[in-house]
Formats: structure tokens, C-alpha cells, sequence
């Protein structure tokens, strides 16, 4: 006992006359190489400087004792220390952690079969959600820090957590519903980050049972799939995810804690939330020309080209992304256009539209020019090619890539400006 000892470097009990050696010292006396020295200083026997080199030996050349000395009490930062030191034997992550903290405090249900329930739910309606996210809605839902730290997660803020668990777990369930029909999935939802908003609503909003079917919800639904398309094409939730989850909470309630989501709000609150996002990329010619070259079949093609044919129904995943110059007929451009544009340009968003699969099915691989004339027989072709945005008063031809390309870049840019920046 430190008041007993003083913690003098070496103790000597007065009844028992046992002699006690203050450990940590010796790695002061490794770095002056100062164990005879020491051993004079207090006149130790044969045996107790015999042991004492033994500790060093074990402590400074022994492979089989790792010490890591932390005087800060800070128990997120313990856990870091443990979580790097452990890396080497069987992985446990800071959510690892967090999860046995969650589930040593329920006393209803059993946190673990839950939550991994949960979990196996989402990834059978195809999206790649882990515990990690899991974790990270109940901070945004209810905690007033929505980073990851040990002392986030106290007995109050879990066992809130457990009495409102079927409202939150059923409110995941048909959040995931909802982003499904919207077209994404797993590999096209790049960031699991971006629905947390869209979770905060439907739930404290308590709309979450039916949210995905109700007709009077219709227009609300429309402008949380156009919202989320466009956070994943401007990629506002990929680094210093803590900060825009924050930013974007604060869209509903300035104090969490105390009021849940303010009243006035009547539905999703896009233009709130994009005005709290401090990160959201900037509109510009260079931005577009680059989302223009995402190719085909890329985890932003699909949202990209969703926002640019809204009203194709996604519920299904019934659409293909489809080349309007067919893919076969790349081989057939000229030298000096394969030189000028090449594959990139050709299999990009430049030349690729979003159609019903039974309508691709029916193109296959047939010309754009006879492809348009066929579907345009008793229909108006102005309204087809405004559909499709395929420019008017252009050649369809092949051979008039060029000013097909141009033309057509020219109504895609200005599409995409007006849907990114209203």
C-alpha cells in the first residue's frame, strides 16, 4: 500500500522483515546500467541482486512481456492501446469493444443475438452493413456525440437504447426497404453513412411502419431518393464522417438530448441538411466533367444516371444501364475518333442511358439512329429524345460520333447543374 511504503524503492516490513523491491525502477537502472551501483546503495544480498537482474533481463531482453505505461485515465484511449497492441493475435475492434459494453448492459434481451439478427436482415435485402453501424445510429439517434468513445456508451444512454429497441430496429428494417426501392444496393450505396439522416427522420418523425408504401408519403419519398442520389454522386459522407454526421443532425434539432426533432419540420428537410453539410463539393464545370467519365457499371454510374431518368421505376432493380451507341459497334469508329475519344469517352455517361430492362432487351444491339426511328413509329420523336436526352437536329449515324458526343454532353452538363444545385 502506496501510505504504507511510501513507495520507497525498496521496503522493508518491519514484523516480517520481508524486503519488497519497487518494480518500476529498474528501468531507470537499465538506462544508467546502475543495478551494482543500487545494489551497494542498499546493501541487497547475493540473491536479491540475483533477482532483481532477473526482472531486467525479462522486462528489457525477454520476448515474452510487451508494458505499455499510459498515466492519462482516459478509457477511449486505453482501448485504442489495447485494440493496436492486440492486433497481432485475435482481432478485436473499437467496436468490438463497444458491442460488449451494449450488451453487458441490457437486462430484457439478449444485445447480441439483436443486433447480429439485425444485421443478417439488411445483408439478405443486399446491402453490406456491419455492427459498426449498428452502433453508430444509436449515437445519432439519441446521443449528443455521435463519435465513438467508451464513455458515450453508459448504462442511461444503453438502457434507452434497449426499452426503444423494436422502434429502432424496425426503422432500420424499412429504411433499407425504402433505399432498395430506390435502386441501390450494396454496391451502389457507397456509404451506409448517408442514410443515418433519413433513419433520424422516419423514426423520431415516427412514420417508419409504413413510410414505404403510403401514397400520402409519395412526394416525401421522391425528395429523400433524389437527396441521398445526390449526397452519394457529391460523396459528402466519405471523409471526417463524425463531423458531416454531425453537421447533418442538426438539420432537426440543435440539442438532441432535449428535443428530438423540432416541430416545424413537416418533411425531410433537404435544403436544412445542405446547408449544414459544410463539405459538400462545389458544382463546377470541373466536377461534371468528371462525373461524365464515370463508366459504365461503376458504384456512381448507376446513381449518376438515376438522377438523370428519375422516373423509371427502380423498385425491381428493373433497368439496365445501356449504351446508346451499342457497345459492339466501339470497333467500327474511325482511327481518328478512337484516338479523340476512345473507350473512356464511349462507355461513359456520355453515351450510356438508363432503360427498362424489357426495353433494353428490345434494343439489344441495334444502331441508335434505327433504334430511335423504330420506337418513334407512332410516337413523337421530340418527346423521345427529350426522354432519353438525346440531342435533336443531330445525325444518329456512327460516323457522327463527334457531334453526337458534343451535343449531347452539352444537355447532360446543364441536366446535371439544375438537379445538383436545386
Amino acid at each position: 500500500d502506496k501510505a504504507e511504503t511510501n513507495e520507497q524503492e525498496i521496503y522493508i516490513n518491519e514484523e516480517s522483515k520481508d524486503v519488497f523491491f519497487k518494480v518500476s525502477v529498474v528501468l531507470d537502472l537499465h538506462k544508467i546500467d546502475g543495478l551494482d551501483e543500487f545494489s551497494d546503495k542498499y546493501q541487497l544480498s547475493k540473491d536479491s541482486k540475483k533477482l532483481i537482474k532477473q526482472l531486467e533481463r525479462v522486462i528489457h531482453s525477454g520476448l515474452n512481456i510487451n508494458y505499455y505505461e499510459e498515466d492519462e485515465q482516459n478509457p477511449d484511449k486505453a482501448v485504442n492501446i489495447f485494440v493496436r497492441i492486440n492486433s497481432g493475435g485475435t482481432i478485436l475492434s473499437f467496436s468490438d469493444i463497444l458491442m460488449s459494453i451494449a450488451i453487458a448492459s441490457w437486462k430484457q434481451k439478449d444485445a447480441r443475438t439483436e443486433i447480429n439478427n439485425l444485421v443478417d436482415n439488411i445483408r439478405a435485402k443486399g446491402f453490406n452493413i456491419d455492427k459498426d453501424y449498428i452502433l453508430r445510429s444509436f449515437l445519432y439517434l439519441y446521443h449528443k456525440d455521435v463519435r465513438f468513445r467508451i464513455t458515450s456508451f453508459k448504462h442511461d444512454f444503453i438502457s434507452n437504447i434497449e426499452s426503444n429497441w423494436e422502434n429502432i430496429r424496425n426503422s432500420i428494417l424499412n429504411l433499407f426497404d425504402l433505399i432498395k426501392q430506390f435502386g441501390l444496393n450494396g454496391y451502389t450505396l457507397t456509404t451506409n453513412n448517408a442514410t443515418l439522416p433519413i433513419l433520424y427522420y422516419i423514426y423520431h418523425k415516427n412514420i417508419f411502419s409504413d413510410f414505404a408504401t403510403k401514397v400520402c408519403y409519395k412526394d416525401d419519398r421522391e425528395e429523400i431518393k433524389k437527396w441521398l442520389l445526390t449526397i452519394l454522386v457529391r460523396r459528402a459522407f466519405g471523409g471526417q464522417t463524425d463531423t458531416v454526421l454531425t453537421q447533418s443532425r442538426r438539420a432537426f434539432t440543435n440539442d438532441v438530448e432535449v428535443l428530438k426533432i423540432e416541430q416545424s419540420i413537416l418533411d425531410f428537410p433537404v435544403s436544412k441538411i445542405n446547408k449544414e453539410i459544410k463539405r459538400l463539393t462545389d458544382i463546377g464545370d470541373d466536377f461534371i466533367e468528371e462525373l461524365l467519365l464515370t463508366q459504365k457499371g461503376s458504384q456512381y454510374s448507376f446513381p449518376i444516371l438515376a438522377l438523370l431518368y428519375p422516373d423509371l421505376d427502380y423498385k425491381n432493380n428493373n433497368f439496365h444501364q445501356d449504351h446508346l451507341h451499342p457497345e459492339a459497334s466501339y470497333i467500327n469508329l474511325s482511327a481518328t475518333e478512337k484516338e479523340t475519344y476512345g473507350w473512356k469517352v464511349y462507355n461513359s455517361i456520355t453515351n450510356l442511358q438508363m432503360l427498362d430492362a424489357n426495353e433494353n432487351m428490345s434494343k439489344n444491339a441495334m444502331s441508335l439512329k434505327g433504334w430511335v426511328a423504330k420506337e418513334t413509329v407512332s410516337s413523337d420523336l421530340s418527346r423521345f429524345q427529350q426522354s432519353h436526352i438525346i440531342p435533336s437536329n443531330v445525325n444518329l449515324e456512327l460516323s457522327n460520333f463527334s457531334q453526337f458526343i458534343t451535343e449531347r454532353k452539352i444537355l447532360l452538363v446543364n441536366k446535371l447543374k439544375l438537379i445538383l444545385l436545386s
